[in-house]
């Protein structure tokens, strides 16, 4: 997956939504972070779940025409190969269940997270607030100007 010498970096759903579909200066952490991810294959890491999420009809009004919008995360989560797709196994499901009985994690944000766990990510990139409780050895990084920087520093 990664270089040994760094933990893979997880990438939840929202952090390609906002890279994708968000606004210049919304989106411009994500797109550098992107940027110096693609020098490094394999160097980040998502669920296969996030296909379920991104291509799913968007809820804005001026959203991605469907055709571009697909060819756009597939280019990113596929064809660009910095991103190692995790498969939702019986394995991370049977962990998503334990994991639920512990906190109070949606389904897909479960499987997320224990995605990340099987893979040994140290940094776990996500807005998503419900992530407020990470497991030790895991830090949550918000995609904003504030976060980002340093996993940019980290990746030169």
């Amino acid at each position: 997956m990664a270089e040994s010498s760094f933990s893979p970096i997880y990438l939840d759903t929202n952090f390609f939504i906002k890279a994708v579909e968000g606004l210049d200066e919304a989106a411009a952490p994500a797109k550098s972070l992107i940027a110096k991810m693609r020098q490094r294959p394999g160097i980040a890491a998502t669920s296969e779940i996030t296909f379920a999420e991104v291509l799913a009809p968007s809820r804005q009004v001026d959203g991605l025409p469907p055709q571009m919008k697909r060819r756009a995360y597939l280019d990113l989560l596929l064809w660009s190969g910095f991103v190692a797709l995790i498969p939702v196994s019986r394995n991370i499901l049977i962990e998503t269940a334990k994991l639920r009985t512990t906190g109070r994690f949606k389904l897909p944000d479960a499987i997320h997270l224990v995605c990340a766990i099987q893979v040994r990510c140290r940094f776990f990139v996500s807005a998503d607030k419900d992530f407020d409780k990470m497991p030790e050895g895991i830090e949550r990084l918000d995609c904003n100007h504030d976060s980002l920087p340093r996993l940019l520093e980290a990746l030169s």
